[in-house]
């Protein structure tokens, strides 16, 4: 009986070491996703800023060529 019982909680024992194992797997994995995500949101907000700047000098051209041409700026 004893036999037994020490057997099963040897068991529950590797069993708890598995999950923890896992555990620290998971873990790892989600702290390396959301630093990925931090770095393509900061991607993505350098994108977005670099993006505006073609529409300004876009916008300032026209906006010197109507000067130029005596057209009435809105």
């Amino acid at each position: 009986m004893i036999a037994l019982s020490q057997s099963r909680a040897n068991r529950l024992q590797a069993d708890l070491d598995v999950a923890r194992q896992q555990q620290t797997i998971v873990e790892n994995q989600q702290q390396q996703t959301r630093a990925e995500a931090v770095a393509l949101a900061q991607q993505k907000s350098a994108a977005q800023r670099s993006n505006c700047v073609p529409a300004a000098q876009r916008q300032v051209r026209e906006l010197q060529r109507q000067l130029e041409s005596g057209l009435p700026v809105h």
